[in-house]
């Protein structure tokens, strides 16, 4: 172990690359994309409810589908400190994306100790796929970070000697993730296997100390395991079906999504590009349409190329803790997601797996590459290249459609509006971001999603002092009685009701 610990000078070239991602996660978060997502909204409100009614759930049903909570708690305080605001909304995204780039840095250096930390966190820092979801504000940015750092627990308490601590770590931080997100359930799965075949592979004068090791890493799973199982215990319906809804269409359509998945690596299926696709039925978030519909891609196809050397590396040589936990979490979440289809969010505790088997990809080319600086230089210049690419495809004044544009420039200016009294705003969709953004201030918001629009319904209370119109072709026609058009962006119009 004490082969892999970085230096001073190590820790100090980590911290400084750490500081350059991190302003490059927050670069232009609001202007690229211009706008928030509606799934982003949502989550926002939900960590709102919980704590501002200071209510401790597992799992909430507030708003919508039921989701975890861990990360909607952080999520819900960084609104709170901040303000209901994009800033607030990305921050705790950006947060996860920056340490799972640490974790891989370390946990690379773990499965190739003669590697450099640079590796694995220019691989990480380099992928637009987790890039794009550090600037999401979505929960599930940290189940990428459960991942990596289990991952990097289970690298460390191997070589540790299987030390029953270490191991206990490593249970207890996998069973945390299943609070975050429901992929992450596969976690603790495969770190009871990964403990399990280090005590069958241990030296017969080792196997009392590893079989202990697994009982610390069971021990770990299932005392913090105790509140999902409580929960469990009273809602078995809602905790087995939670995220089932997902899981749409017949056989054939499972089938092609099942292809479509195990193809991501090579490219986004064109079929599935945005929301619903035009291939099998599928469903994707927002989050997951933006990045698909700007036709990007998650994995460039170095990456892919890298990953897959790592992986014929993997399967071929020995296995320990680590490989088991990396390819048990691989089969694990392929063999429950696949057939719901290649959505970015779900697939997304994929990603460090895939990186990690890069970094070990990398690491074998490192021999035929001259030059000690030259294999971080690549990975730079080919991150840097990707990431480019990520900032062409959203930037500019029509994003992708999911973006909510419109909402987020009313929310804000909902927000503002409201010091000089009530506030109403008309969308035709998105009204969560609305919420959100005004969150605290008397603003209503009425939506017309997928009906006809009803100048009744749309007309303010006598009581409202701003309103605000999402520009469309359904709503143009209309003017709030009693109150005259201030000037406002191009993206909604400006009612004010005259001061007398």
């Amino acid at each position: 172990m004490t082969d892999s610990l970085l230096s001073r000078r190590g820790r100090l070239a980590l911290g400084a690359a750490a500081f350059g991602y991190a302003a490059l996660l927050l670069f232009r978060f609001r202007s690229v994309p211009d706008g928030i997502v509606n799934d982003t909204a949502e989550e926002m409100l939900k960590g709102l409810a919980l704590v501002e009614g200071r209510r401790l759930e597992v799992m909430t049903s507030t708003l919508g589908y039921s989701a975890e909570t861990l990360w909607l708690y952080v999520m819900g305080l960084s609104a709170t400190l901040l303000g209901p605001t994009v800033a607030a909304a990305v921050i705790p995204s950006a947060v996860a994306a920056l340490l799972t780039a640490v974790a891989l840095a370390l946990l690379v250096r773990e499965l190739e100790p003669g590697s450099s930390a640079a590796t694995g966190f220019l691989l990480a820092a380099g992928s637009p796929w987790l890039f794009h979801y550090g600037r999401s504000g979505l929960r599930v940015a940290a189940a990428a970070l459960f991942c990596a750092l289990t991952g990097l627990l289970v690298a460390r308490a191997t070589k540790a000697g299987a030390r029953p601590r270490a191991f206990f770590l490593a249970g207890g931080v996998a069973a945390l993730g299943a609070y975050v997100y429901t992929t992450c359930r596969a976690l603790p799965i495969a770190v009871a296997a990964a403990a399990a075949w280090h005590a069958l592979r241990a030296a017969p004068e080792n196997r009392t100390e590893s079989r202990r090791a697994v009982g610390a890493a069971i021990l770990g799973i299932f005392l913090f395991s105790l509140p999902n199982l409580a929960f469990f215990a009273t809602h078995p319906k809602e905790f087995l079906e939670r995220g089932r809804y997902v899981y749409v269409g017949g056989g054939e359509d499972r089938a092609a999504n099942v292809r479509a998945t195990l193809a991501l690596p090579f490219g986004f299926p064109d079929a599935y590009r945005g929301q619903a696709g035009t291939g099998a039925a599928f469903d994707a978030d927002g989050v997951s349409a933006t990045f698909s519909a700007a036709g990007l891609d998650p994995l460039p196809l170095w990456v892919t190329f890298l990953a897959g050397i790592g992986l014929v590396r993997t399967l071929r040589g020995k296995w320990e803790g680590p490989e088991v936990f990396l390819l048990g979490t691989l089969a694990l979440a392929l063999a429950v997601l696949s057939p719901a289809g290649p959505s970015l969010s779900r697939l997304l505790i994929l990603a460090p797996i895939l990186l990690a088997l890069a970094g070990r990809g990398a690491a074998a080319l490192r021999r035929f590459i001259p030059g000690r600086a030259a294999l971080p230089a690549l990975l730079a210049l080919g991150g840097a290249f990707s990431i480019g690419a990520y900032f062409k495809a959203l930037v500019g004044p029509d994003p992708p459609p999911f973006v909510a544009q419109a909402a987020t420039a009313i929310g804000e200016r909902a927000r503002s509006a409201a010091a000089r009294g009530p506030v109403s705003c008309v969308v035709s969709r998105d009204a969560s971001v609305v919420r959100y953004l005004a969150h605290g201030t008397p603003t209503t918001v009425v939506e017309f999603f997928g009906v006809p629009f009803d100048p009744q319904r749309a007309a303010p209370p006598p009581d409202v002092a701003t309103v605000l119109v999402e520009r469309n072709p359904a709503f143009d026609a209309w003017t709030p009685d009693g109150f005259r058009g201030a000037p406002f962006p191009e993206r909604a119009r400006l009612f004010e009701r005259p001061i007398p």
